[in-house]
């Protein structure tokens, strides 16, 4: 390996690194689960992780013995020179977008996840001149800032899009709020971060006349669930959601019972129906509205 002083002559960038799908954050301290996903080899040719266009990406299982935090070696090839600190942002987009695409494929109970990560110091740049020959590797100059069940995720979620993916800013901010929840380690706090996605709603500009068209209902949290109810329906299309794959359907019952374990948790710290509907049904409620983007 060298240290490269000039990149100006290469047209080429081959990024090799490993990424861990991480055990779940349990909402008992004596309990773990972990997330596998059904694939040892994947590859794909012309695809886009975020506005990056990819010319070549594989997937290689990693079999270390480890079976509870499994790995796998990804090689990014992309048609132009990456320096290191583009390179941790495309990898950090990549398990972000893998990380999103797995969580919405799990029925969770009594534990959030993490998803997918990456160490700095295992990663490697290759570059190229023709795409063809690496034979210049540069070395990294940043360093490294009980009870158990496992859930298999069906392969695809490693196929990325092949074309530029445009997220709104609001599914950009369902996305980041989702994300968060579920790396939280306590259950009050992925309640509340997974609710902020419903607080989310309550700030669009479209909001308000949902509500006024609700308000004829008599308690606030009442009129509240049924506007939310409207928009989830009518901006995201979301008619129903599942949960270890029995569907149930929308309703503003459902969510006004939501929105009143939310107050319980922040008016009275009453936790005692977190568990009951965090899980069944303001997770998948979530999943489903990231599902339409």
């Amino acid at each position: 390996m060298v240290v490269i002083d000039d990149y100006s002559q290469y047209k080429y960038t081959r990024i090799i690194a490993t990424i861990t799908l991480d055990d779940c954050s349990a909402d008992r301290y004596n309990e773990k689960h972990y997330v596998d996903v059904n694939l040892d080899t994947y590859i794909q040719d012309q695809c886009f992780i975020g506005d990056q266009y990819i010319e070549k990406l594989s997937v290689d299982k990693v079999f270390n013995g480890d079976e509870r935090t499994p790995q796998w070696t990804i090689s990014i090839v992309v048609s132009r020179c990456l320096l290191e600190p583009e390179i941790h942002d495309l990898l950090n987009k990549y398990c972000d977008t893998i990380s999103l695409i797995c969580s919405k494929q799990l029925s969770l109970q009594n534990y959030g996840f993490k998803g997918f990560s990456f160490r700095l110091f295992d990663v490697c740049r290759q570059y190229s001149e023709d795409g063809v020959r690496y034979s210049d590797y540069d070395l990294p100059t940043i360093g490294e800032v009980e009870m158990s069940t496992t859930t298999t995720i069906t392969h695809n979620i490693f196929t990325m899009p092949q074309s530029q993916v445009c997220l709104s800013p609001l599914m950009t901010q369902f996305r980041e709020a989702y994300m968060i929840a579920l790396r939280s380690t306590d259950i009050v706090a992925r309640y509340i971060l997974s609710y902020y996605i419903f607080e989310i709603i309550f700030g669009t500009a479209e909001w308000p006349q949902y509500v006024a068209n609700s308000k004829a209902h008599k308690t606030t949290n009442h009129w509240k669930a049924v506007a939310l109810f409207e928009y989830i329906k009518q901006e995201f299309g979301v008619h129903e959601y599942a949960w270890f794959g029995r569907k149930n359907n929308l309703s503003a019952d459902i969510l006004e019972q939501i929105i009143n374990v939310r107050n319980d948790l922040t008016h009275r710290s009453d936790q005692s129906q977190i568990a009951r509907m965090l899980y069944p049904h303001l997770i998948p409620i979530v999943q489903s509205i990231l599902s339409t983007e």
